[in-house]
């Protein structure tokens, strides 16, 4: 936890009156790692064979490769045939995919005034990617000749290494279009029937796992967006419905046909949307509107031991050739431009004093004031204002990121780089209240929180798209926070998360300041979970990862059900961690409180199980939100994750 520069008390009372006319604030020191002795780290892409040029700041020279990213990617598939792609038609149709398998499948619903879904399906098990590959670097001048000493980079290089594979399908379903499948269906019938009666629309799949006629030997298996679903495949006969989730529900849909002879084809798929109080639409064969795939080697957070890059100002080019394929050569483009600003991020975090001038109390208003500059001290943006959207767009905000939504989904700890980034300030407390909140747009009721993004990112960000005037809105520095009237007393935290992309160099930032409510009495965090350091230590620490902070206790500050659970993230980054050195039912090493490591919850269990209970409220009497799992209903199913204890 980084400490608040803050007098406390009597020497706070005359520090501030010695300061007489002075705005007297809180302040909190940068945690920015400053630039090495290594240089600055680079971020390199290669995507579809297609390297992401290089403008890099004149005067710097010396560089390393902080991130490196080779990806093939294809976002728009007319049929389901994104697996078949990666294998048979991508630059990594050569490697070796026996063993493929999909080990993780996230359902998403996009709401609007025509809702959208997306399914990400993650693979891995490929021999391809448990091989060692290895990249070469040689910089090269304008007539194409090597300058300086050629870098090799390894994954021994790197704290992160990621092989991995995913597929996503997105859009409306919609009847008419045909898809992938390969059955010819001109004699299938489709009708549904019923009445759903769940609260909420829901998108079921239909999906055919064992080819057969409609005489019973076709199996169905029935998966639902919100997971109220048959979880065994169902037999298909002729005229009889397939129940969609519970039978209370109402819903079927009946496959029936004329043709005796014909069979479903094992692979094909159909969506049917439901809505409350109506029979569902009758489905159509593939009614997907987008299939995409990708797959990456993605080397991530150079370590100390990573060999320098020098590249002076006569580069032109890096030369990269891949293990995997020697006699392919990629050249990233080179150039450089004068700024004036450099590289690096410093940020800090500054409070308005209480009117006391020893600690806050409910009901009082205080200025939270946030600056950010580069590692060399100087301003990133005007004193009273960020840079607007619109510099933003224009990249004429000196790297500073604001909210930017990819199409590319995060997949559960696959491709958590691609994720939406948004520079947020959330101020909550007391410490010792703070603990996950599971329920979508709820106020936790134990602490105070709020959040605030620069800029606003429903109606500056987004809504600029309709209106590009508001991209022109001032983003002030400051934001005005009001305490409860019945703020609980203890120690509360206000936590800035940044990312800037400078010139080449990716860089977060996670920093805090802590402040007192009620009383001068320090209280903390009650998390039992463990000591993150004893995994994470040296080049790993968490203050090189994303979002580069050294208290992981901080995390659920922001991430409530809007972000995700914090437990969910832990646990399915952990779980499909290659580098994780404990058994998976071993919970051991990171809940260290007696009872901690045997206690579950929906969330966590979601880490791996997507949208299970839903609707349901799954908690005891006593809002345990731990209490449901594996010491209650699943002990056997648990088993098999969970060290329980003995009876």
């Amino acid at each position: 936890m980084l400490l608040n520069r803050i007098p406390s008390g009597a020497r706070l009372l005359s520090l501030c009156v010695l300061m007489v006319g002075v705005a007297c604030r809180y302040e909190v020191t940068p945690s920015a790692v400053p630039i090495t002795q290594r240089g600055v780290g680079l971020a390199l892409d290669v995507i579809n064979g297609e390297p992401k040029p290089l403008t890099l700041l004149k005067g710097q020279g010396l560089f390393f490769v902080q991130q490196l990213r080779f990806q093939v990617l294809v976002t728009d598939f007319a049929v389901p045939a994104a697996l078949s792609w990666l294998e048979q038609q991508s630059l990594f149709s050569t490697l070796d995919w026996t063993g493929i398998r999909v080990v993780d499948t996230d359902w998403e619903v996009e709401s609007g005034s025509v809702p959208s879904y997306e399914e990400h399906r993650g693979y891995q098990g490929a021999a391809w990617m448990d091989q060692r590959f290895s990249f070469t670097l040689q910089p090269l001048d304008e007539n194409n000749k090597p300058l300086g000493a050629r870098v090799t980079l390894s994954p021994e290089s790197f704290v992160l290494t990621r092989q991995t594979a995913l597929g996503w399908s997105s859009g409306q379903p919609t009847r008419g279009e045909n898809g992938g499948n390969r059955g010819q269906y001109a004699a299938l019938d489709l009708s549904s029937g019923g009445t759903y009666t769940g609260t909420e629309d829901d998108i079921y799949q239909l999906s055919v796992v064992d080819a057969g006629k409609l005489d019973g030997t076709a199996r169905v298996e029935v998966t639902s967006i919100r997971g109220d679903s048959v979880e065994a495949p169902v037999a298909v006969q002729g005229a009889v419905p397939i129940t969609l989730g519970a039978a209370a529900r109402g819903a079927t849909v009946t496959f029936s046909s004329t043709d005796r002879n014909l069979q479903l084809v094992a692979g094909d798929r159909w969506v049917v949307r439901v809505r409350p109080g109506e029979a569902p639409d009758a489905p159509e064969a593939a009614t997907r509107a987008n299939h995409s795939a990708m797959a990456e080697i993605r080397f991530y957070a150079a370590r100390g031991s990573a060999p320098q890059l020098d590249l002076p100002e006569t580069t032109r080019a890096i030369a990269v050739t891949w293990s995997a394929d020697r006699e392919r050569l990629y050249k990233i483009p080179v150039s450089f431009a004068e700024s004036k600003v450099g590289y690096g991020l410093e940020a800090s975090i500054s409070l308005s004093p209480p009117g006391n001038l020893a600690f806050y109390e409910g009901g009082e208003t205080f200025t939270v004031t946030v600056a950010l500059t580069d590692a060399a001290g100087r301003p990133l943006h005007e004193a009273e204002n960020l840079p607007t959207y619109a510099q933003f767009v224009s990249g004429d905000a000196n790297g500073i990121q604001y909210f930017t939504s990819s199409s590319i989904p995060s997949g559960h700890g696959f491709f958590n780089e691609a994720r939406t980034n948004i520079m947020e300030l959330s101020v909550a407390g007391p410490k010792q209240f703070i603990e996950q909140n599971y329920v979508e747009g709820a106020e936790p009721e134990s602490y105070f929180s709020r959040e605030h993004a620069f800029p606003d990112t429903g109606q500056i960000a987004v809504a600029g798209f309709r209106d590009p005037s508001l991209w022109q809105t001032p983003v002030p520095t400051s934001v005005k926070v009001k305490l409860p009237e019945d703020a609980r007393q203890g120690t509360y935290v206000a936590l800035l998360k940044v990312q800037r992309e400078f010139m080449g160099e990716p860089i977060y930032r996670l920093v805090d300041v802590e402040f007192q409510v009620g009383d001068t009495q320090r209280t903390d965090y009650t998390d039992a979970s463990g000591d993150c350091s004893v995994c994470h230590i040296d080049d790993a620490r968490l203050s090189r990862l994303r979002h580069g902070g050294n208290n992981p206790q901080v995390c659920v500050v922001c991430h409530s059900p809007r972000f995700g659970v914090v437990s969910e993230h832990l646990h399915a980054i952990h779980f499909f961690s290659p580098k994780y050195v404990m058994p998976r039912e071993d919970c051991s090493l990171c809940h260290i409180s007696p009872g901690s490591n045997t206690r579950a919850s929906v969330a966590v269990c979601g880490a791996c199980h997507q949208a299970i209970h839903p609707d349901e409220r799954i908690v005891r009497e006593d809002d345990d939100p731990h209490a449901a799992c594996a010491t209650g209903c699943h002990r056997d199913e648990a088993a098999g994750h969970v060290r329980l204890p003995p009876q």
